[in-house]
């Protein structure tokens, strides 16, 4: 069973008495913030004999406040206690230990060594830590920080709580004091990084593990029935899925988008579950996921063969690569996509193209005319002259190299890149190749403002799906308050190429909305290609509390249209 563990710096300073409040409940008037938080923790949940509380203190900290007597009360000049007294009179059902001796921390070498003690005398594995960090040296929260990662990855421990002690707003305890909850602070750190992580190299799991240990006990809490909370983590299951589908090359879910449309239904309806500063990574994470249809879509095979590459799954990026050109032939041909017979003949017509001078095998003479019809769908040549070279190199992957003219990983790379970049060209040449093969014509929206939809909330991300269908977003440019006309213009006719790579054949709507001299450039070629544009309205609703702040919340009205 984990410890749970109590971990506290103790200052040299004749610190005054106040009230401690956290939450609105009271924890007593003390001069120690450890008292006061050790009493706050004690409330929240049962200690046990076998969980521990660590008091760190240098020389002159113990002389001055762990010990009685040292100090005298400022008003009444009677002598004080110390830490240790008042920690005693509490009865603890465990034991309180002290580190005695730290270094003050003048230097970096000083302050390695309050790392290191404290990490080996402090720290067992899979410890719940409990840190206070209200008293000590400034670089101390920083030395807490990293101490944590540091002994999550070497200890497999959880910070369960960080607090700081808020004495100043008491007026030299004429008031309250306040315990001031800063975990919230660390376990964003632990969703940057674990976005972070999924951003870099694909893998959710770390993401997967936030929401079983940080989502799911809000979601007890509030019985289900919180909705940003269900939302969140349904985003990360389905995130979870979606990437084990990308990970496993399993295409027909791929091509059937069910996880991917969770997905951004999740991503649409997540507010601040827990704290509002994971909106924006939720929204790095969609963005990671825009050239992805959310309809049944052949072409989410070759979406995922670049989500793949980027993320340095190779031998995954070769196969989907060379079984998306399959099943888009088939698609062309009007062949079933999960028939093996017909893939099969897939193979044989582009192995007929390849290899003109060998006659057609005896085993596929009574499907000749399948086969003819293959080769005469648009851009079968083209896709030969990957799909070849391809089937080599991903031969090569599936036997480990272990032939005599293995690649060399180096030159694995290269080739498969070289292969991505003409299937691009060949679609960008032949548009009319990937027309028709989604299950629902796509209509779009492409939301081109500074708003990414996963921001968006309900009510509008319902609305945009209703009226334009699908949301895809792009991200709108930093638009330099220095540049002239002509510069407006060139950024202009940039984003409009990005627009009508992205609408191709869809019918397409743009949600365009930001710096003005811009928007209108831009509005105006839109026009030109027959692409509507709509702007959002909101309610702007501000809300007064008693201490003088406010909060103000923009509620999402209608579309409108631009008018040309």
């Amino acid at each position: 069973m984990s410890r749970k563990v109590f971990i506290s710096f103790l200052g040299a300073t004749n610190y005054g008495e106040c009230e401690y409040l956290c939450e609105g409940k009271s924890y007593g008037r003390t001069r120690f913030i450890q008292e006061a938080t050790i009493r706050h923790l004690m409330s929240k949940e049962e200690w046990l004999p076998t969980d521990a509380a660590y008091i760190l203190m240098t020389s002159t900290s113990e002389t001055n406040n762990w010990v009685d007597f040292h100090f005298n009360n400022r008003d009444t000049g009677e002598p004080l206690t110390g830490l240790h007294s008042c920690l005693e009179k509490l009865s603890l059902p465990f034991p309180v230990h002290t580190i005695r001796e730290l270094p003050d921390g003048n230097n970096e070498q000083e302050i390695w060594q309050i790392f290191q003690r404290v990490f080996n005398e402090c720290i067992q594995e899979g410890d719940e830590l409990y840190f206070d960090i209200t008293h000590g040296y400034r670089y101390l929260p920083m030395l807490i920080v990293v101490l944590g990662n540091y002994a999550k990855f070497l200890r497999n421990i959880t910070v369960k709580s960080i607090t700081y002690g808020n004495y100043e707003i008491s007026n030299f305890g004429k008031n309250p004091g306040l315990i001031v909850d800063l975990l919230p602070l660390s376990a964003l750190q632990d969703w940057t990084y674990a976005s972070g992580q999924y951003i870099r190299s694909g893998d959710a799991s770390t993401l997967v593990k936030l929401g079983n240990d940080a989502i799911r006990p809000l979601m007890k809490k509030h019985k289900g029935q919180d909705k940003n909370t269900n939302n969140l983590y349904a985003f990360v299951k389905s995130l979870d899925g979606l990437t084990k589908e990308l990970r496993t090359c399993r295409g027909s879910e791929l091509i059937a988008a069910k996880t991917l449309k969770r997905l951004s239904e999740a991503c649409g309806d997540i507010e601040a579950a827990t704290i509002p500063q994971l909106e924006p990574l939720i929204s790095k994470i969609q963005e990671s996921l825009t050239p992805f249809s959310l309809y049944e879509d052949v072409k989410n095979g070759f979406a995922a063969v670049d989500w793949c590459f980027n993320h340095g799954l190779y031998q995954q990026a070769a196969t989907l690569l060379e079984e998306s050109i399959i099943t888009l032939l088939c698609k062309c041909a009007d062949l079933d996509l999960m028939n093996r017979t017909y893939r099969d003949l897939v193979s044989a017509a582009i192995y007929c193209q390849t290899h003109p001078e060998e006659p057609l095998k005896e085993q596929y003479k009574e499907q000749q005319q399948i086969i003819l019809n293959i080769q005469g769908t648009m851009g079968f040549e083209e896709l030969c002259s990957v799909y070849a070279p391809l089937s080599e190199l991903r031969n090569d992957f599936n036997h480990a190299g272990m032939r005599v003219n293995h690649s060399k990983p180096d030159d694995i790379v290269i080739k498969l890149q070289t292969y991505i970049a003409t299937t691009k060209e060949i679609f960008q040449k032949s548009p009319s190749l990937c027309r028709n093969i989604s299950k629902e014509p796509l209509a779009m929206l492409i939301n081109f403002t500074n708003h990414p939809s996963a921001l968006w909330d309900t009510a509008q991300l319902a609305a945009a799906q209703q009226l334009f269908g699908n949301v895809v977003d792009l991200p709108f440019p930093d638009v330099d308050p220095a540049g002239d006309e002509q510069y407006i213009s060139d950024l202009a006719d940039l984003y409009l190429d990005k627009i009508l790579s992205l609408a191709q054949d869809a019918q397409a709507t743009v949600h365009l909305m930001g710096e003005m001299t811009f928007t209108l450039a831009l509005f105006n070629r839109l026009r030109t290609h027959n692409i509507p544009c709509i702007a959002s309205t909101t309610k702007r609703i501000v809300e007064n509390f008693p201490n003088g702040e406010k909060k103000v919340k923009f509620q999402f009205v209608r579309f409108r249209m631009y008018e040309p």
